[in-house]
Protein backbone atom coordinates (compact mmCIF):
# COMPACT_ATOMS: atom_id res chain seq x y z
CA UNK A 1 0.00 0.00 0.00
CA UNK A 2 1.63 3.53 -0.87
CA UNK A 3 2.59 5.62 1.61
CA UNK A 4 -0.71 8.43 0.55
CA UNK A 5 -3.07 5.28 0.60
CA UNK A 6 -2.09 4.69 4.65
CA UNK A 7 -2.06 8.36 5.12
CA UNK A 8 -5.57 8.68 3.48
CA UNK A 9 -6.71 5.40 5.76
CA UNK A 10 -5.55 7.13 8.62
CA UNK A 11 -7.01 9.48 8.52
CA UNK A 12 -10.01 8.21 7.44
CA UNK A 13 -10.03 6.24 10.67
CA UNK A 14 -9.10 9.31 12.73
CA UNK A 15 -12.21 11.28 11.44
CA UNK A 16 -13.94 8.09 12.09
CA UNK A 17 -13.26 7.76 15.63
CA UNK A 18 -13.44 11.60 15.94
CA UNK A 19 -17.32 11.67 14.21
CA UNK A 20 -17.53 7.94 16.90
CA UNK A 21 -16.15 10.19 19.88
CA UNK A 22 -18.41 13.83 18.90
CA UNK A 23 -21.74 10.86 18.33
CA UNK A 24 -20.88 9.11 22.32
CA UNK A 25 -20.39 12.45 23.70
CA UNK A 26 -23.21 13.51 22.21
CA UNK A 27 -25.02 10.58 23.54
CA UNK A 28 -23.73 10.57 26.69
CA UNK A 29 -24.91 14.59 26.54
CA UNK A 30 -28.74 13.14 26.44
CA UNK A 31 -28.25 10.23 28.69
CA UNK A 32 -27.09 12.37 31.21
CA UNK A 33 -29.74 14.94 30.68
CA UNK A 34 -32.36 12.75 30.90
CA UNK A 35 -30.96 11.31 34.25
CA UNK A 36 -30.82 15.06 35.46
CA UNK A 37 -34.44 15.40 34.64
CA UNK A 38 -35.38 12.24 35.98
CA UNK A 39 -33.78 13.19 39.27
CA UNK A 40 -35.55 16.44 39.33
CA UNK A 41 -38.60 14.89 38.53
CA UNK A 42 -38.01 12.67 41.56
CA UNK A 43 -36.96 15.02 43.57
CA UNK A 44 -39.92 16.91 42.91
CA UNK A 45 -42.30 14.53 43.34
CA UNK A 46 -40.49 13.60 47.00
CA UNK A 47 -41.11 17.24 47.46
CA UNK A 48 -44.69 16.93 46.99
CA UNK A 49 -45.01 13.74 49.10
CA UNK A 50 -43.67 14.99 52.08
CA UNK A 51 -45.92 18.21 51.74
CA UNK A 52 -48.94 16.24 50.87
CA UNK A 53 -47.72 14.24 54.84
CA UNK A 54 -47.53 18.05 56.35
CA UNK A 55 -50.82 18.65 55.07
CA UNK A 56 -52.47 15.72 56.22
CA UNK A 57 -50.74 16.25 59.79
CA UNK A 58 -52.47 19.88 59.51
CA UNK A 59 -55.85 18.77 58.21
CA UNK A 60 -56.05 15.70 61.21
CA UNK A 61 -56.77 18.17 63.72
CA UNK A 62 -58.98 20.65 61.57
CA UNK A 63 -61.05 17.47 60.58
CA UNK A 64 -61.71 17.01 64.25
CA UNK A 65 -62.09 20.76 65.62
CA UNK A 66 -65.29 20.72 62.55
CA UNK A 67 -66.46 17.35 63.55
CA UNK A 68 -66.50 18.77 67.25
CA UNK A 69 -68.46 22.16 66.11
CA UNK A 70 -70.86 20.22 64.21
CA UNK A 71 -71.59 18.54 66.89
CA UNK A 72 -71.94 21.72 69.90
CA UNK A 73 -73.76 23.10 66.79
CA UNK A 74 -76.56 20.04 66.69
CA UNK A 75 -76.74 20.29 70.29
CA UNK A 76 -77.10 24.41 70.42
CA UNK A 77 -80.12 23.34 67.98
CA UNK A 78 -81.48 20.89 69.38
CA UNK A 79 -81.36 22.16 73.10
CA UNK A 80 -82.76 25.84 71.50
CA UNK A 81 -85.80 23.67 69.75
CA UNK A 82 -85.94 22.62 73.56
CA UNK A 83 -86.24 25.83 74.84
CA UNK A 84 -88.77 26.89 72.01
CA UNK A 85 -91.00 24.26 73.62
CA UNK A 86 -90.04 25.31 77.28
CA UNK A 87 -91.44 28.73 76.70
CA UNK A 88 -94.80 27.53 74.89
CA UNK A 89 -95.27 25.43 77.64
CA UNK A 90 -94.87 28.58 80.05
CA UNK A 91 -96.74 30.56 78.07
CA UNK A 92 -99.60 28.11 77.90
CA UNK A 93 -99.33 27.59 81.68
CA UNK A 94 -99.07 31.52 82.40
CA UNK A 95 -102.21 31.76 80.44
CA UNK A 96 -103.84 29.18 82.17
CA UNK A 97 -102.86 31.06 85.73
CA UNK A 98 -103.86 34.31 84.58
CA UNK A 99 -107.57 33.10 83.56
CA UNK A 100 -108.10 31.04 87.01
CA UNK A 101 -106.78 34.33 89.03
CA UNK A 102 -108.95 36.13 86.81
CA UNK A 103 -111.68 34.03 87.73
CA UNK A 104 -110.98 34.06 91.37
CA UNK A 105 -110.46 37.88 91.45
CA UNK A 106 -114.07 38.33 89.72
CA UNK A 107 -115.82 35.28 92.32
CA UNK A 108 -114.25 37.86 95.04
CA UNK A 109 -115.64 41.03 93.87
CA UNK A 110 -119.34 39.44 93.33
CA UNK A 111 -119.30 38.72 97.08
Amino acid sequence: MPADDKLYFSELIARFHEQRGAIDAHAAQHVIAQLEQSWQKERKLKELADLDGVIEEKAAPLRQLEKEWRMLKDEIADRAEQLREKEEHIIALSAELKKLLLEKQQRSSAE
